[in-house]
Parts: structure tokens; sequence; C-alpha cells
């Protein structure tokens, strides 16, 4: 088998040395597709690889999202918009 002689052997080979184990890090980024279907019946997300070296990325902006009320995402914090005021009306009670 030549997996195992590879492994167990010590055979030269390019494990962790070629692409996709270069690098320590590999990370897919997605985001530039149009959403349509490509003509093999695909998902054009527009992603694609990308190799780092370090994770967390040196250039990373820490962006905090809160869980919305709806159970929707956004930079907004529930906890800190102002309070609506109602107006309590009291009526007596009869009985």
């Amino acid at each position: 088998m030549i997996l195992s002689s590879v492994h167990l052997k010590g055979a030269a080979n390019t494990v962790g040395k070629a692409a996709p184990f270069a690098t320590k890090v590999r990370l897919f980024a997605m985001g530039t597709g149009d959403g349509t279907k490509t003509q093999e019946g695909r998902l054009n997300h527009g992603g694609y690889w990308r190799d780092e070296k370090e994770w967390p990325l040196a250039r990373t902006r820490p962006t905090p999202f809160y869980l919305q009320p709806g159970g929707g995402q956004a930079r907004d914090d529930p906890t800190h918009r102002p309070l609506r005021q109602h107006q309590l009306r009291l009526r007596p009670a009869r009985g």
C-alpha cells in the first residue's frame, strides 16, 4: 500500500509541503458571487480558497454581533435600546 509506505517508512512525498497543506491555515472566503447557477448547475457563490500564515489573522477587526428578539443578528445591542414609555391606565375594579 502506497499510503502506509509514505507515512510509516518515511518515503519522500509532498504531504504537508504542497497545496492544500503548504500553510498552517487555509480558509474559504465567500461573498463575491451573485447567487445564480453555473452551467454545471452549481451555485455561483464567488468563493475561493486562501492560504494564510496565522490564526487569528493579523488584519482581523473584531465586530460584535448580537442575537435579536426575532432570532436574527445585528451589530446593535438589543439591551441598550431606549425603552418605550407606556402610559398605565388604572381603572377601578367592580365586583
